[in-house]
């Protein structure tokens, strides 16, 4: 085998790999945020994870089995969405909506039965 045909069989395996992966398309290209999953306790004893990168534009939402890739809003910076999705993120606190209806709600990276303790604590203790 001569260098050209070489060069010439690997630039069309290059063409072919591309072409596979969606290169060239119009579909956004998601980027896993790198932050370390945080684990969300929502109503209904419902559960969710998040990856939500400090100043990153994207956010990863891992529920019922589902990964679900997000994008962050460009008016609302706590606001990520996709075409179907919406998660609104704050401060520890999120809710998810799909095409406009509420999914998980009252999620927090607080277990409930902690958090009702903690309030309890703080009434008893003054």
């Amino acid at each position: 085998m001569n260098i050209k045909s070489f060069i010439a069989g690997m630039g069309f395996l290059s063409i072919i790999a591309l072409s596979g992966t969606g290169c060239g398309m119009n579909d956004p290209v998601y980027v896993v945020p790198s932050m370390s999953n945080t684990q969300y306790y929502c109503d209904q004893n419902r559960q969710m994870v998040m990856s939500l990168g400090v100043n990153n534009a994207n956010a990863v939402v891992l529920y019922d089995g589902n990964t679900i890739h997000l994008q962050r809003d460009l008016i609302e910076s706590n606001i990520y969405r996709n075409n179907t999705y919406t998660l609104f993120a704050q401060e520890g606190f999120a809710t998810l909506e799909r095409e406009g209806v509420p999914l998980l709600t009252n999620c927090s990276v607080v277990q409930p039965e902690r958090l009702e303790r903690s309030v309890l604590d703080k009434i008893y203790r003054g």
